[in-house]
């Protein structure tokens, strides 16, 4: 009895070894499986080609990166320059810049960029948006977004489905949530799982966010703020605040 005692002993602890050498490596092979975040500056949206393959998720920012308002209040620009000027009155330039957006028209930054997206759809690419605007404007944003000739809705995940952030395959994260904690919740709700996600955005905070929650490859798309020495009037930007209030 005591060697079959000893034998049953042993042969426990080699069984559990061999399980936990198993966790170990089920564990570290997925944390492998994780792709990891890069980073890279793209010139033109032509650029976002080199990642697009079968099972990617596409994801696009919308102001500055999609379109651009063609009212001054309403623009990215005038809202993130009055914000560091006066950063005390962030409540009324909220005020002033949904106002605005409710009846702005908008084109999109590169006139390319509608028709790589489209042309992208009809490759089955999944295409989405994910924006940091509120809810206050999302009808304002549905209607810009159909002005510069997009249609998210078609190949976004689970886009039969409308949630309360979701609307026509346009994720918003709004201004309280970092973008990759709204996009990680998304994606897991929908149980879509991209080979890799490309996300294209003016802002390294924004790519930053989705990369370290998730793994994309984080597109920097700067073409706007690049050529704010040539269109922006930032004396103008700073009366027309000053005549708001």
């Amino acid at each position: 009895m005591k060697m079959k005692h000893i034998s049953y002993s042993l042969w426990t602890a080699a069984f559990l070894l061999f399980s936990s050498c198993a966790t170990t490596k089920i564990h570290d092979s997925a944390q492998q499986a994780r792709p990891s975040f890069e980073m890279h500056e793209i010139e033109s949206m032509v650029d976002v080609e080199k990642w697009i393959a079968p099972g990617v998720l596409v994801i696009f920012d919308l102001d500055n990166t999609l379109f651009e308002s063609k009212d001054t209040i309403a623009h990215a620009n005038w809202f993130h320059d009055m914000l560091k000027r006066h950063p005390d009155e962030e409540k009324k330039i909220l005020r002033m810049a949904w106002d605005a957006i409710n009846v702005a028209d908008y084109e999109p930054v590169e006139e390319i960029t509608p028709n790589l997206i489209r042309s992208w759809q009809d490759r089955g690419i999944a295409v989405m948006a994910l924006t940091s605007r509120d809810l206050v404007i999302q009808e304002a944003t549905l209607r810009q977004v159909r002005q510069v000739g997009v249609d998210f809705s078609k190949t976004s995940p689970a886009r039969k489905r409308e949630s309360k952030y979701l609307h026509q395959g346009i994720l918003f994260a709004s201004s309280n949530y970092p973008k990759g904690y709204a996009l990680q919740k998304y994606l897991a709700e929908s149980h879509f799982q991209p080979t890799r996600i490309i996300l294209i955005d003016d802002l390294k905070k924004n790519l930053k966010s989705v990369g370290e929650a998730m793994g994309a490859v984080g597109l920097y798309y700067p073409l706007v703020d690049n050529k704010r020495h040539l269109e922006w009037d930032e004396a103008n930007a700073e009366q027309l605040w000053l005549e708001g209030n």
